[in-house]
Parts: C-alpha cells; structure tokens; sequence
C-alpha cells in the first residue's frame, strides 16, 4: 500500500501519464500506460519478490494492464476531442477500469488511488456517500484539470483546474465538519495496537507461533492500562487456528486477566467442498475469554 504521508502527490501523480497519452495514438497510449502500470504496481507490490520474481512479474503485469486499459480509453476521451465530457468520462473510466480490477475471483484491491489518501482523513469523509471509486474519480478529475491546463493555451484552459479545485474544497470542509460533529458526539475510547514486527517468511525464527505468542501477549499485558478496552494483533500474529482447543484457552486467557476486548489474527479452516483449505481470519475474544465470531 502507497505509505501514509504521500497523500498529496496522488493530487498531481497522474498528470504526467494524461499528459503523455494526449496526442498519443491508442496503441502508444497503450504502451505507456503499461509501463506507468509496471513502475507504480512494481514499487508497491514489492514485497510478492518474497514468493519468487516470476509470481511478482506476472502480478504486476497483470494489474499494470489495467492502467494500459485505462490509457486507452483515456486517450480516446481526451476534453479536446470531447469537450466538457471528456472531464466526466476520463475519471468514470479510471473508477470502472479500478472496479473491475477489484471485482470478481482474481479481485485485487491494493494501490486503488483512493488508498492513497489512508491519512488524509477530512478528504476521505465523502466516502460516506462516493466510496472509494468516488475518491478515485475526484482525484483523477484534478489530476486532469492540471494536466487540461499545463497543455492548453487560453485563460479557459484554467477553468476546470478552478472548478477541481473547488469540488475538493468541499470535500474537505465536508470532511471537517463531519469529523467535528463525530468528536462532539461520540465517546472516545483507548485502543492498543500490538505490534511486535516479527519476521514470518519462508525462514521464519524456531517455534514461531510460540514465539509469537509469548511476545504478543506480554506486548498486551505491558498496554492494559485499566483504560483500554480493544487490543489489536495484526494479520496471522498466530499463524494457527487460534479456535482450537489449547490456542483458543490461551489466547481467550489474555483477554480475561487484561479484561479487554482482543481481536487477534489466525488461520479459519474451512471444510467446504467448493472452497476447502485454510484462510486469513479475524476473531475475537471476549472479556470472558471466549471467542465471539470471526
């Protein structure tokens, strides 16, 4: 995922790529979108190195393929050609082109434009209403103001740069008023997100779930303040079905003597004909040290 911090360069980010597909024809604007595609999927999906550098290529490959869809069509629907519609299908290109790269079997979420705005937190309150595809669409409408006004000539060339402007305005004035009102209204309450940046690869240290959890749980212990009422552990903390008898005892007996609400990360076997094998899961353990769901 694009770093918490690097919001505000997805404002501008894609103005370089618009700019280059302009007078380009379909099958160049094909080619640079790819390449645009392999250099931002590739950065980002680094870590998939980790299972071998072919599963990484064709990951990569196969999601920058979307922004060399999304070249295509952009390159077609440049304002120039269409006018004013080409503000409005230039960015509901991008939204669909990102759906589809998130829908279905082989759906993949990761780098989706909105993602980049995780600490921008008033900008992303129209989510509300616009989900994450609305967010793109926003961002990609400014993207190509900048882009319309850096190629155009004529004080005109100005006008959707204002009016992209404005609309983000009032996404974030929005977005503050919202934050506002939830902070007057609501109750605060102290979270503890337990971290403990333990390698679990293919050579991942002796004993790691035991490991794991003797860390996790003395991490727990150290944050239980008597005022923290939810402990976080990340994604398979315990790399086990932490339901089964003697994982479940242990884990469930964290939440009881830190009297705290836990959401742990762990394996969910699934026996079903259609989908048998083992999957990330969340669950939680109640004050009662049982388990509530997953």
């Amino acid at each position: 995922l694009i770093q918490p911090g690097t919001w505000l360069a997805a404002w501008v980010g894609l103005a370089p790529l618009l700019l280059a597909i302009r007078s380009a024809t379909p099958a160049q604007a094909a080619v640079r979108g790819l390449v645009a595609g392999f250099v931002y999927y590739g950065v980002i999906l680094y870590w998939i190195i980790l299972f071998g550098a072919l599963p990484w290529f064709l990951l990569v490959i196969y999601q920058a393929a979307y922004i060399a869809l999304f070249a295509v069509v952009a390159n077609r629907l440049w304002p120039e050609r269409l006018g004013w519609l080409g503000f409005l299908g230039i960015p509901a290109a991008w939204s669909v082109t990102e759906y589809l790269r998130m829908a279905g079997v082989y759906g993949f979420a990761w780098g989706s434009l909105a993602h980049t705005q995780s600490s921008n937190l008033p900008f992303l309150q129209a989510s509300e209403f616009a989900g994450p595809c609305g967010i793109s669409f926003a961002l990609v409408f400014l993207n190509l103001a900048i882009a319309y006004a850096l190629s155009g000539r004529g004080k005109r060339r100005l006008l959707p740069l204002s009016l992209a402007c404005l609309i983000v305005a009032v996404m974030c004035v929005y977005g503050f008023a919202v934050m506002r009102s939830s902070a007057e209204e609501t109750t605060r309450h102290k979270i503890a997100i337990i971290q403990a940046n333990m390698r679990n690869d293919f050579n991942p240290v002796p004993n790691y779930p035991d490991v794991a959890y003797e860390r996790f749980s003395a991490m727990t212990r150290a944050a239980a303040d008597g005022e923290v009422r939810l402990a976080l552990w990340p994604e398979t903390s315990i790399p086990r079905d932490i339901t089964s008898p003697g994982w479940a005892d242990m884990i469930g007996q964290i939440a009881s003597e830190c009297q705290v609400d836990l959401l742990a990360g762990g394996y969910d076997h699934s026996d079903s004909p259609g989908q048998p094998g083992s999957y990330n899961a969340l669950f939680h353990f109640g004050k009662d040290g049982r388990v509530h769901g997953g």
